[in-house]
């Protein structure tokens, strides 16, 4: 329909808001496949959000007790306003630019980075052993030396590689995508200034450096994220929690039910 190949358009918007938007508005009844569709992008996006929202949030009322007397409706209220004042520039003009630049450099490598520390932690600093005798203990499933080594080696390996590459790729070009048009036929002309040529383009999108501003907010959005691991790990370190260890907690409560069921029996045995 549009003349372009389908791998051409890419992901993220071009996919969504140009190649399926022409396709469903080819199809029968139009009205009825674009409303299911976009409706079904929206349930997605909002499916997502309540994870995501529910772990700030109940983090938030954890680590700031005085949050507790406030109702839980209106606080999440308040915290979705504030949210979605804080998204209204991703609807502007530039707004693409800003989604763009926020989902390569503050999603994907921080990401990455929490995924390799969770496993090194727990499968390195915790012990493998022990994770697998709590996994015997509670599900009764004896987990073979095939996983244990994808976990201990395998999986922390890949990671590793991918984050240099990643790092590598982003630290090196600093490009983003820039929009160049957006065409029912997708044959979009662009000024070659280096040649002095023109070129014709078929993606909607072009590869281009980022500017000097552009690459220090790239670099404050990747490192940013990063930044909250050691810092966590220092808050938690100097200010180490009063609470007792909750194993020690589900040990003792253990220990007493089965002294009363003990007693309860000699007594029992007695009568």
């Amino acid at each position: 329909m549009t003349g372009a190949e389908f791998e051409e358009l890419g992901t993220g918007p071009g996919l969504a808001f140009v190649a399926i938007a022409e396709a469903v508005a080819n199809m029968h009844i139009s009205p009825l496949w674009a409303v299911l569709f976009y409706s079904m992008l929206l349930f997605l996006g909002v499916d997502s959000l309540f994870g995501l929202m529910e772990s700030m949030l109940h983090q938030l009322r954890e680590e700031i007790p005085l949050l507790n007397r406030v109702k839980k409706h209106g606080f999440n209220a308040c915290v979705c306003f504030t949210m979605f004042l804080l998204a209204l520039p991703t609807a502007t003009n530039g707004g693409l630019y800003m989604v763009d630049l926020m989902d390569t450099w503050a999603v994907a490598t921080p990401l990455l980075v929490a995924a390799l520390g969770e496993i090194i932690a727990v499968m390195w600093v915790y012990g493998i052993h022990r994770f697998t005798a709590e996994i015997y203990e509670k599900t009764g499933y004896k987990i073979g030396w095939y996983w244990q080594i994808c976990w201990m080696v395998i999986s922390p390996l890949v990671l590793l590689i991918i984050l240099i590459f990643s790092l590598y790729s982003f630290l090196t070009t600093f490009n983003y995508s820039r929009f160049i048009g957006c065409p029912l036929d997708l044959n979009v002309t662009s000024i070659n200034a280096s040649a002095g040529n023109d070129t014709q383009y078929k993606q909607w999108t072009e590869s281009t450096r980022l500017p000097s501003e552009g690459i220090v907010i790239a670099i404050f959005l990747l490192f940013t994220p990063l930044l909250m691991l050691p810092l966590g790990a220092l808050y938690g370190f100097l200010n180490p929690d009063p609470a007792p260890d909750l194993l020690e907690e589900l040990e003792e409560g253990e220990e007493e039910k089965a002294d009363v069921e003990l007693e309860s029996l000699q007594q029992t045995l007695t009568a």
